[in-house]
């Protein structure tokens, strides 16, 4: 277990280091993802959006959004929906961009990516996001909009720069049984975990934020290396959620 999640989620340790520079363009393309995120929100309640739209790269994802939009979905829709439940006495919680159902029969979980570049589909197959998302709707449920087996569950990756390369993740019950013996195990494993050793990846410490209060060095990350890595996918997300729970 990484020591920044004892930083960040035990001891709650604010600390003011920086994860990728240049910070300016850093903080302008969170801002950009979580202005698209708004869009389609008010655009699936039926308010008007274009005078909204500002800046040369929300632009182009809204005009992809418009020219590709995820195919196939259930006319009944909802945004920005929170589901949770307890795992081990734990609450998981989860906040879907989207999700379209026909009641009854099946829903469709939707997340919006702005993600710079097009990850492979078993990175998303094997991220937690896609397994907590899918077992989360078939453990609770969708209040008012129904309940659903997880044959009946399907979640979709939609990228903004690539609009046509949408990836799509079905469920089923054996996937349901292994992702809640996952979980359970591994909230198990954090609340038994005594220690929390560094990463022997010192090169992760460069998009850290406890970099010197760790003695991993004070050299901030480049905001171009981190997103042409293989995980460009998990920092981003990571990058963006940290930003929206600062909002």
């Amino acid at each position: 277990m990484p020591a920044p999640f004892l930083l960040k989620h035990v001891q709650h340790l604010a600390w003011p280091g920086v994860e990728v520079q240049p910070i300016l363009e850093r903080e302008a393309h969170m801002r950009q993802g979580a202005a698209f995120h708004r869009l389609v929100q008010q655009h699936v309640l039926g308010l008007a959006v274009e005078p909204l739209v500002q800046g040369e790269k929300l632009a182009r994802w809204w005009a992809s959004f418009q020219a590709h939009p995820p195919a196939d979905l259930p006319e009944k829709r909802a945004a920005e929906v929170t589901v949770s439940a307890l795992v081990q006495g734990v609450p998981l919680i989860a906040k879907y961009d989207l999700v379209a159902v026909e009641p009854g029969v099946r829903a469709v979980i939707v997340d919006w990516k702005t993600t710079a570049q097009q990850p492979r589909r078993q990175h998303l197959a094997e991220h937690l996001q896609t397994r907590i998302y899918r077992y989360l709707l078939a453990r609770s449920g969708l209040g008012s909009l129904g309940r659903y087996a997880p044959g009946q569950i399907e979640m979709r990756y939609w990228f903004a720069d690539f609009p046509e390369q949408a990836e799509r993740f079905t469920y089923s019950d054996m996937e349901y049984a292994a992702d809640e013996q996952m979980l359970n195990g591994l909230v198990a494993t954090i609340a038994q975990q005594t220690e929390f050793p560094l990463t022997p990846d010192t090169r992760q410490c460069r998009f850290c934020r406890y970099r010197s209060l760790c003695d991993r060095g004070r050299e901030i990350g480049d905001l171009d290396t981190l997103l042409a890595t293989e995980d460009a996918l998990e920092s981003e997300v990571a990058l963006e959620a940290a930003y929206e729970l600062e909002l």
